[in-house]
């Protein structure tokens, strides 16, 4: 493989990883949004719950009218709905903690850019026609700094971008 073929894999696998790490990074944003919007819900409607009395009268008289053969409390029904709503706060705010949506979306975009960078980097040097062997052995150090510190992309990502590119699935590097 010549110097400037080496170079066209190269600039053509920045890209891909770009594309992968940009998937990743829009994903996860996607998911911090929705457990966000959840969590938002959840807590004004526990606010309302616990503060409103039209609420619970609603509530109970609905309950009331639903179930005649149950034993029914008043004010029990609005209370444990209340307990319900004020765990699903508790359970997507765990959530978003734990799986760090916040950051990890970050993390994949600053390794989106810095691929495409590279990729930039590497067709510039291929449109200048200036390869040296020093050249190429930078471009390398690079590449590999780049990929160590890139976070890991998750399988789906690669699948669907081996299925775009035409190629059959296989692993991910870091994963093979």
């Amino acid at each position: 493989m010549s110097m400037a073929e080496l170079l066209d894999h190269w600039s053509k696998e920045c890209t891909r990883n770009g594309h992968l790490q940009f998937a990743a990074c829009q994903s996860y944003a996607r998911r911090r949004a929705w457990l966000t919007i959840l969590n938002m819900f959840a807590s004004i409607m526990t606010l309302y719950m616990s503060s409103s009395e039209k609420f619970r009268n609603v509530l109970d008289s609905t309950m009331q009218s639903i179930g005649h053969s149950m034993s029914f409390h008043p004010g029990l029904t609005a209370e444990i709905l209340t307990g319900f709503v004020a765990a699903v706060v508790v359970a997507s705010g765990a959530i978003q903690y734990l799986l760090r949506y916040d950051g990890r979306h970050i993390e994949h975009r600053l390794a989106s850019g810095e691929y495409y960078n590279m990729a930039r980097k590497i067709d510039r040097i291929r449109i200048t026609g200036n390869i040296t062997p020093d050249i190429v052995h930078s471009l390398s150090k690079e590449m590999n700094a780049a990929l160590k510190c890139s976070p890991a992309v998750s399988q789906r990502f690669w699948k669907a971008a081996n299925l775009i590119q035409g190629k059959k699935p296989e692993a991910s590097p870091a994963l093979a």
